[in-house]
């Protein structure tokens, strides 16, 4: 029994071979050695298992670089197609936006020229209003009180005698529930309304002074002067005289106005007289005119200005037209 044992191990050592290359399994760490040996068995299994050769993966390689180029060339055409909507997209956004444009400018002009017309009538119809600013006031002042007050107000502060013979269609407070709230009269006469203004503006030499009477000008208007006001300061600095005619502004021959468009200050109109050189014949009359007795008519030479008026700048005696001796 002992003897067929020892015969029996003696068999299997011989079949399992050496113990270096058949360690057995693993059941602790490994070594380096032992990975290596293991990595080296893969990959002579794999090569074995797979029997590729380098033609075989040259050939992948090319085919699946093949794919990718036609995949790449796809995606090229694909965007210069949306490349080329986005241009077409553009070019329409850009044509419609001029034309939006201009359309939006005709618009602005056509409702600036009705604010304009507009502001006209309005201005029109208070051609003959005046505000007449601080006099004090009650709650529930009747109209009568108020003309009762501002008849009171042209006799006592500005000196004018027929002040009750003025015909005036209302008076009235701006804002009724206000006690300092300005009077605006209505005057039936223009020359009534413009001799208080007058007086008023003889008598209150500022703007700034409590009691001041003023003309009833729409809001277009108020911003108008409003932008002058910077232009007639710098008229006063200099010396000039400047005059605020409704919405212009008058300094020596130039008349300046707010474009309302661009909310800037132009000037509108230029008379300021030019100096006219005269050639050499028109020199020569102009000096022996005098001295040879010439009777002809002078010519006056004009310039426009840009509101449409006519300026007279010089004189100037006409060219001598040729005369024709009849024989007889």
């Amino acid at each position: 029994m002992t003897l067929r044992l020892l015969l029996l191990l003696c068999t299997l050592l011989v079949v399992s071979g050496s113990v270096e290359s058949n360690p057995g399994p693993i059941t602790g760490p490994c070594t380096r050695q032992q990975k290596l040996s293991q990595a080296d068995t893969g990959q002579m299994e794999i090569n074995k298992s797979s029997n590729c050769t380098n033609e075989d993966i040259m050939k992948t390689i090319l085919s699946m670089q093949t794919q990718l180029q036609s995949q790449i060339s796809s995606m090229n055409d694909n965007f210069k197609r949306i490349d080329d909507k986005v241009t077409n997209m553009a070019t329409g956004v850009t044509r419609d936006l001029s034309l939006l444009r201009k359309e939006n400018t005709s618009l602005r002009k056509q409702v600036n020229s009705l604010e304009e017309q507009l502001d006209d009538v309005q201005s029109r119809s208070r051609r003959n209003n005046l505000l007449f600013h601080g006099l004090e006031g009650e709650r529930g002042e009747t109209w009568d009180e108020s003309e009762n007050k501002i008849r009171t107000f042209m006799k006592d502060r500005l000196g004018l005698t027929n002040a009750d013979s003025m015909l005036i269609t209302r008076a009235h407070r701006l804002a009724p529930h206000k006690k300092q709230s300005p009077i605006i009269a209505n005057f039936v006469i223009t020359k009534d309304r413009n001799d208080v203004l007058r007086k008023a503006k003889d008598t209150f030499h500022r703007q700034t002074d409590q009691q001041r009477v003023s003309e009833d000008l729409t809001r277009q208007v108020r911003d108008d002067r409003r932008a002058l006001s910077a232009t007639f300061k710098k008229a006063q600095d200099a010396g000039e005289n400047p005059k605020m005619r409704h919405n212009k502004l008058i300094v020596g021959h130039k008349v300046y106005q707010r474009d309302r468009v661009n909310n800037t200050v132009v000037c509108v109109s230029d008379r300021t007289p030019q100096t006219v050189t005269p050639d050499a014949d028109q020199q020569a009359d102009l000096e022996g005119g005098g001295a040879t007795g010439d009777t002809r008519d002078p010519v006056f030479l004009f310039t426009s200005g840009s509101d449409g008026r006519l300026g007279r700048e010089s004189t100037l005696f006409p060219q001598s037209a040729p005369t024709s001796s009849k024989s007889d």
